[in-house]
């Protein structure tokens, strides 16, 4: 990833050419929408346009240009998993009156903010990527900021979302199909592959070794993962690669349950290195428990490097790209008992399975496929513009 300083020279492009990404955080934060933020961004300059990303930063404002990409950090304090800057409400117009397209990664509430108030403008269309629902947030914060969603759902030209089903159980998008264009997300097969070097495997101390990757946050269902150690023989294992609020939570868990032995915690792992754990391990498990989780490109990950997975049946787009009975098995949230007899029949089916997911990633959901749409998607806007 190369960083260089801007040359100046960008400014003098025609305004229809400068294109907004909006994101609560970017490279090199690590993340699912982390990802789809940068990868859109990068296409926007491969297809000739000038790209901006302005996202946040817990520490201190900053400019930078990062792959040919003009990124503007906004120093912010956390609301829970909400970003909040004043110095950003006040940026944003200025940011968005020299570009004719804003893309608006979704849930973002100061961004989504900020956008309602924008001044409507011909020349200027908007895109909101949908990534997620807000979900168990209680229930008059949920109800309020549904509502306050619907409001700027509808400034927005185009809707994206990750699987057709996503919507139609949606609360805030129900009432607006008719603005939705669906994009799936997609991988690297050439980085994620199924090509083992057992020289640069990491150690890890299970014989048959289950693997979670992602955000230690209340929807991922890591209580459920742990629990269903207690339904699987003792030769299996879990190995959590991750951060967040609720790691503590999991690790006292663990400890009660007497699973000390049989969960590991190696923190957070470079994206660059997550290649070799995905292969060092048997199966990899996606256990959600709520519609915050919209896909998973970490389960993408897994099945490009010729991983059985196990998914919940979320309404989303886990039980899209992982057929049940083919590249692994999809079960119902909430349930341990469920969750093992998954994991269970991927082990003893890991080879056909593993190779049935590697093939459906290649087929449906690489990365050029996903640039492809991205381009077809901004072409669009540019005959508007």
């Amino acid at each position: 990833m190369t960083k260089e300083k801007s040359d100046g020279n960008d400014s003098e492009r025609p305004r229809n050419h400068s294109i907004l990404s909006v994101g609560k955080f970017y490279y090199p934060r690590s993340g699912g929408i982390e990802i789809v933020t940068q990868e859109i961004a990068e296409e926007i300059h491969r297809c000739g346009y000038k790209s901006v990303v302005a996202c946040f930063d817990t520490n201190e404002d900053s400019d930078e240009v990062i792959n040919r990409v003009q990124v503007t950090r906004f120093k912010a304090r956390m609301a829970g998993p909400a970003p909040l800057s004043l110095r950003f409400l006040w940026a944003f117009r200025k940011l968005a009156r020299r570009t004719s397209l804003v893309i608006l990664h979704y849930p973002n509430p100061i961004a989504e903010l900020a956008l309602l108030f924008l001044r409507r403008s011909p020349e200027r269309k908007i895109i909101v990527f949908y990534h997620s629902d807000l979900m168990k947030f209680g229930f008059i914060v949920e109800r309020l900021y549904w509502a306050f969603s619907r409001f700027v759902m509808r400034r927005a030209d185009v809707i994206i979302t990750t699987s057709e089903a996503y919507p139609k159980g949606s609360p805030v998008l129900k009432g607006m199909l008719e603005k939705i264009r669906v994009v799936p997300l997609a991988t690297d097969i050439e980085r994620f592959h199924v090509e083992k070097n057992l020289a640069d495997s990491p150690e890890i101390p299970f014989e048959r070794c289950v693997l979670f990757v992602g955000r230690f946050a209340r929807f991922k269902g890591l209580d459920v993962l742990i629990k269903s150690l207690t339904h699987l023989p003792s030769e299996y294992g879990v190995v959590l690669i991750g951060s967040g609020e609720y790691g503590d939570l999991a690790a006292k868990l663990r400890d009660e349950l007497g699973l000390a032995d049989r969960v590991f915690m190696p923190g957070e792992i470079a994206n660059q290195e997550l290649p070799r754990w995905y292969r060092a391990c048997d199966v990899f498990v996606l256990p959600s428990t709520l519609r915050s989780e919209s896909f998973g490109i970490v389960s993408l990950e897994a099945m490009a490097c010729g991983m059985p997975i196990v998914t919940t049946e979320l309404g989303t787009g886990t039980s899209l790209y992982n057929r049940d009975g083919v590249t692994g098995r999809v079960v119902p949230p909430f349930e341990p008992e469920a969750l093992a007899a998954g994991i269970q029949d991927c082990y003893e089916n890991r080879v056909a399975f593993g190779s049935a997911a590697r093939a459906e990633v290649e087929r449906h959901y690489s990365l050029p496929a996903f640039r492809k749409n991205v381009r077809e998607l901004l072409d669009s806007f540019a005959k508007l513009s």
